[in-house]
């Protein structure tokens, strides 16, 4: 009786192969995570920019399956993800002023960052200052690879 479920496993595993289950699972191991570090300035006035927020999302189908990470720059601006799945994505740096002269941005309506990023400038009550957010799109991370990236806020 015990010798029946050994059985009864090794039939299953002959009509049922798992062939292409390892060689997927082994695929999928062989991508492994990328990494992106750098550091978030304005090259204007050459400050570093301390807790800018950084949203990162995956520009996958469907929607429902992107990933999205998120940190803070440290005092000197820097910034680093660890184990980011390969492929494109969303990135949104925020930042804030409080004085509106100081956005790097001064007319986000036609401007572009060195990087191309789309800008938007906006008064946040909550914390009482003016909010900037850089939004590029079709940023590449490739697998098993380190990005050093440096976001420049300033405008062109």
């Amino acid at each position: 009786m015990k010798h029946l479920g050994t059985l009864v496993m090794m039939g299953l595993l002959w009509f049922f192969p798992t062939g292409n289950l390892d060689r997927r699972e082994r695929e999928l191991a062989a991508v492994t995570p990328g990494t992106l570090t750098g550091k978030v300035f304005r090259s204007d006035t050459n400050q570093a920019i301390s807790n800018s927020y950084i949203l990162i999302m995956q520009e996958v189908q469907p929607r429902a399956l992107t990933k999205h990470f998120d940190l803070r720059t440290d005092e000197k601006g820097h910034y680093r993800f660890n184990e980011l799945p390969p492929g494109p994505y969303t990135i949104s740096i925020y930042s804030w002023s409080r004085k509106q002269s100081d956005v790097p941005c001064q007319n986000p309506l036609e401007a572009k960052t060195i990087d191309d990023g789309k800008v938007t400038v906006e008064w946040q009550r909550k914390s009482e200052a003016f909010m900037e957010i850089v939004t590029i799109k079709g940023f590449s991370i490739e697998a098993n690879r380190e990005t050093f990236k440096d976001f420049d806020l300033s405008c062109k």
